[in-house]
């Protein structure tokens, strides 16, 4: 802890960067109480965090459920340190496409989903295989059925770009809500409340879309 705190940052960058993380803090945080003050808001802002979503069963809900452990995971980390998250790895089930998103970025068109292979794996480096929705949206109206995901070959083209309209329509109205009370861009300070209500709007979308 001699090294002057600018360097200390550095380190903290290279240290604590991963290519996704579940929900738990890494061990370099558990060190001392200064590391952990000055590393986690670099842990939580510069990383992707999985994000799991439920289906809704029968009519004893209509609301989207988020994953029991995900609004305690929130709670833990404590308000402060949800003002860092940036990046979210949203997931519905098992099997779907997870979606990617910037909570700095109002747009969601540029949410970006992971294509999978014919087998539907997911690809072994994700990072280079999501698409924004909004590039997948141009690319079915400009190629029309001569374009056509895996596993979206039983559906007519027609359909696809109308699902993918609504889609977008339908998380922007909760990433709306989620600029207005937490800002974007740099200046944007997600609350616990508002990154659920990010999450409900995806799982939401989920519950109502083809695309899963």
């Amino acid at each position: 802890m001699k090294l002057p705190k600018d360097v200390r940052m550095v380190v903290y960058d290279y240290a604590l960067t991963y290519e996704t993380v579940q929900t738990s803090r890494p061990p370099l945080l558990s060190v001392c109480h200064q590391i952990r003050e000055e590393g986690s808001p670099t842990f939580f802002r510069i990383n992707e965090f999985n994000i799991r979503c439920e289906r809704s069963s029968g009519q004893e809900s209509r609301q989207p459920k988020i994953r029991r452990d995900t609004l305690p995971w929130l709670e833990m980390i404590g308000s402060s340190q949800v003002e860092n998250l940036r990046h979210l790895l949203l997931h519905n089930k098992a099997r779907a496409q997870p979606y990617r998103v910037d909570l700095s970025c109002g747009d969601t068109s540029t949410w970006s989903v992971a294509g999978r292979g014919h087998d539907h794996s997911l690809p072994s480096c994700p990072r280079k295989e999501f698409q924004t929705r909004g590039a997948i949206l141009a690319d079915m109206r400009e190629f029309g059925a001569e374009w056509l995901l895996p596993y979206l070959t039983s559906l007519r083209m027609t359909e696809l770009i109308k699902s993918m309209e609504e889609a977008i329509q339908r998380t922007q109205k909760g990433m709306c809500l989620f600029a207005d009370q937490c800002g974007h861009g740099k200046s944007v300070k997600p609350s616990i409340k508002c990154t659920e209500m990010v999450v409900r709007a995806f799982a939401a979308m989920m519950e109502r879309s083809g695309f899963d």
